[in-house]
């Protein structure tokens, strides 16, 4: 069956330098066995030589830098080269912690068993929940982000903050309740909601997951928020599903509050005590109108004129349109800074074939910062009679409510022509500009928070009044309320001063 091998079928190797094939052959597999033992348990201790470093922070998430490079964030497992090291711990609202390490290397094994190292840091806060506070501002900054998308997320700010404070003791528990409620504000989507809702729990668990007796404690605060915010259950009805959002609306946690009056009127504003005074100019911006609630309040009866502006230029030449560019780099302006005032300086025809529509006389164009700075310098000219009890300030919300409900209240009688024009648009045939108020801007102002919490988060924008001229004549009057980044100089926003006792 198996053919005999015959003399002529075997297969002779030559010899290589008068040695055998065969023994060349063994010493050609042991040079790469031993190689292979080389590239895998030595050459990686030579070439690249270092430790493996473990690092986590309490609180989790610190970011981990090793000689100002950033690696990750902790709890982390690091390969730390060769050498002294400066390692550095960074997490919102805690101090920086550094160390210095010295990484030993080992040769031998060191891609299967490399030397290890380990470091565990515990974060001290900068201040009392300032851990909270700077997530509750990141938490507010993505609230003008939209919906998330499978494009992008947003991050769990505001819970992580809570978690990261741990609130413990009472005092710090009432001040991240306050956070907490100042951040609802902002809860204008899904994603917010998630996380306020996340965040309330947190709160009451000392930042850890809630107990029986805490979640119960959280839902207790749940249902006393919304008590006392009825009108945050409309906010609920355009994130939540339309079944629930139904179900809430015609539930006893909804009284409603406008079902016997006007739906546009503000919930927040009483009717306006007032009384007309003498006119009294400051630089040729009329105040003509005295309240005596919400305080003693006087308002300029028109928007800033172009003719005012010029006044504020040559006193205070920093902020002329010429110097946009160096007013952008500092964050106080864009590059619409004063366009519609260059136009006006130019000529009237091309202010109007530039801006039609535009109100003849109102400066646009200026940021939040320069309308501030504009009524710096007016304080400044206020009579030595009102000069120390009294200040020139942009009006907050509140107050520039109480003005507009008394100029629309004012509208058609014989008087009206000559009090608070263009406040609601309708003295200009809706030729008007959106106006700069005080309040950082939040989406659901009326919410109610304490004010220490509210001016603490702040907000990236700032509130705007009103509408102009571009809108719809439905979106516009004392209602219409909206937001801009305060450096945006914008040729539908102007701005009115009011003088206000001094705080």
């Amino acid at each position: 069956m198996f053919k005999k091998i015959e003399p002529d079928d075997w297969v002779r190797l030559p010899r290589v330098c008068g040695v055998r094939a065969g023994v060349c052959l063994f010493a050609l597999c042991a040079l790469a066995a031993l190689a292979a033992l080389f590239f895998l348990l030595l050459h990686p201790g030579l070439s690249r030589p270092g430790v493996m470093l473990s690092v986590e922070s309490e609180p989790w998430g610190a970011a981990v830098r090793i000689d100002d490079v950033y690696y990750g964030s902790a709890p982390c497992r690091i390969f730390v080269p060769e050498g002294a090291r400066l390692v550095t711990l960074a997490l919102p609202g805690f101090a920086p912690q550094s160390e210095r390490i010295v990484a030993g290397a080992r040769l031998f094994g060191s891609r299967f068993f490399p030397k290890t190292m380990s470091l565990r840091a515990k974060l001290a806060e900068e201040g009392a929940l300032s851990a909270l506070v700077d997530g509750a501002r990141d938490y507010a900054a993505w609230s003008f982000a939209g919906e998330p998308t499978e494009a992008y997320q947003i991050p769990l700010s505001l819970s992580e903050g809570v978690y990261r404070s741990a609130p413990a003791d009472a005092d710090a528990a009432r001040g991240a309740a306050a956070l907490v409620e100042a951040a609802a504000r902002f809860a204008v989507t899904r994603a917010a909601l998630k996380d306020l809702l996340r965040a309330e729990f947190l709160a009451h668990g000392g930042g850890n997951a809630a107990s029986p007796t805490a979640a119960m404690a959280a839902a207790r605060g749940v249902f006393s928020f919304l008590t006392k915010n009825p009108s945050f259950v409309l906010a609920l009805g355009d994130v939540l599903p339309e079944e629930t959002a139904h179900a809430l609306v015609n539930s006893k946690l909804y009284p409603r509050v406008w079902a016997d009056g006007d739906e546009d009127e503000p919930q927040n504003v009483a009717a306006p005590s007032n009384v007309m005074r003498a006119p009294l100019f400051v630089e040729g911006v009329e105040f003509a109108v005295e309240f005596s609630s919400p305080a003693s309040l006087m308002v300029a009866r028109d928007e800033v004129s172009f003719s005012s502006w010029e006044r504020f230029l040559a006193e205070n030449p920093a902020w002329n349109a010429a110097n946009r560019d160096a007013l952008a780099a500092e964050g106080k302006a864009n590059d619409e800074y004063l366009r519609a005032f260059e136009a006006y300086k130019i000529s009237n025809e091309q202010f109007q074939d530039e801006f039609p529509g535009h109100p003849p006389s109102s400066v646009s164009g200026v940021s939040f910062f320069a309308a501030e700075a504009f009524c710096a310098w007016l304080d400044a000219k206020l009579p030595s009679s009102l000069a120390k009890a009294y200040e020139v300030r942009l009006p907050s919300e509140i107050e520039w409510e109480y003005a507009a409900k008394f100029a629309a209240d004012s509208a058609g009688s014989s008087s009206a022509s000559s009090v608070l024009r263009g406040m609601t648009l309708e003295s200009y045939d809706g030729a008007g500009l959106w106006e700069w108020c005080s309040d950082f801007f939040a989406p659901l102002a009326d919410l109610s928070s304490a004010e220490w919490a509210r001016e603490l988060l702040g907000s990236p924008e700032r509130s705007v009044r009103g509408g102009c001229w571009v809108n719809r004549s439905d979106s516009l009057g004392k209602n219409a309320r909206g937001s801009l980044s305060p450096d945006a100089a914008s040729p539908f926003t102007g701005f009115r001063p009011v003088i206000a006792a001094r705080k």
